[in-house]
């Protein structure tokens, strides 16, 4: 059985203008949602954001989704253009 993944975007999945408005960087109603996701599916989770390029945000990332007993096992690559 092949491994279950989630590739994980942040903005518009973990928070919103909503939230982001009210000072709420990530949600943890949005959080809570992909904890339901996850749990019935036994996916991993694989950032694939933006987010991921940055040390802080993905500790951010990383401490929202420890909160409910989640966390990414990995992340995406950089894709750089001039590399092409």
């Amino acid at each position: 059985m092949s491994p279950k993944i989630l590739f994980l975007d942040v903005d518009g999945v973990l928070n919103n203008r909503k939230f982001i408005d009210t000072g709420n960087e990530l949600a943890d109603e949005l959080i809570t949602i992909l904890k339901r996701i996850v749990d019935a599916t036994g996916a991993e989770i694989v950032l694939s954001s933006s987010w991921r390029l940055n040390e802080g945000n993905r500790h951010r990332v990383q401490e929202a989704l420890g909160r409910y007993d989640m966390a990414f096992i990995d992340r995406t690559d950089e894709i750089r253009l001039d590399n092409w």
